[in-house]
C-alpha cells in the first residue's frame, strides 16, 4: 500500500511537471517563429520621421498607410501596432473628432488582431478611452 501511495505521488509529480513543461515548451516554440524583421520598415519609418519633423501629418499618413498595408500582407503583429499608432496619432492631427475616430479604428483593429496583437491594442484602446474620459468628465458626469 505505502509502495502505491509513493507510485502514485510519483506518478503526479510527472503529470504537473509534463503539465506545465509542456506549454512552456509550444511557447518557446511559437515565440521563435514570431521573429520579424524590421529592416523591411526602416527606411519607410524614416521617411514618415522626416514628413513630421516638417510638419506634414497628411503626407506622413499616407505613408504609414502604406506601411500598415504592408505589414498586413506580410502579417507582421508589431509593424502592423506600430502603424495603428501612427494612423490614430495623424488622424488626430488631421481630422475633427479625433478621439471617437481613434476609438473606431482601434476597436476595428483589436477585432481583427491575432492572439499576439490583441492585448496590446486592447492595453491602447484602453488609454485612449481614459484620455476621452479625463478631457470629458465634466460633461459625463452631469
Amino acid at each position: 500500500m505505502n509502495r502505491l501511495l509513493t507510485s502514485f505521488n510519483n506518478l503526479q509529480k510527472v503529470f504537473l511537471f509534463v503539465f506545465f513543461l509542456t506549454p512552456l515548451i509550444l511557447w518557446g516554440q511559437e515565440d521563435k517563429k514570431m521573429k520579424f524583421s524590421t529592416e523591411r520598415y526602416k527606411s519607410d519609418w524614416e521617411k514618415i520621421a522626416a514628413d513630421e519633423s516638417k510638419g506634414l501629418p497628411k503626407s506622413a499618413l499616407e505613408k504609414v498607410n502604406a506601411i500598415y498595408k504592408k505589414a498586413k500582407e506580410d502579417n507582421n503583429p508589431s509593424q502592423t501596432i506600430k502603424s495603428t499608432i501612427y494612423r490614430v496619432k495623424y488622424i488626430g492631427q488631421i481630422e475633427e473628432d479625433a478621439f471617437a475616430k481613434a476609438i473606431e479604428e482601434l476597436q476595428k483593429e483589436t477585432d481583427a488582431a491575432t492572439s499576439y496583437a490583441k492585448p496590446v491594442l486592447h492595453s491602447i484602446l484602453g488609454e485612449v478611452y481614459w484620455q476621452y474620459y479625463n478631457n470629458n468628465r465634466y460633461y459625463i458626469m452631469q
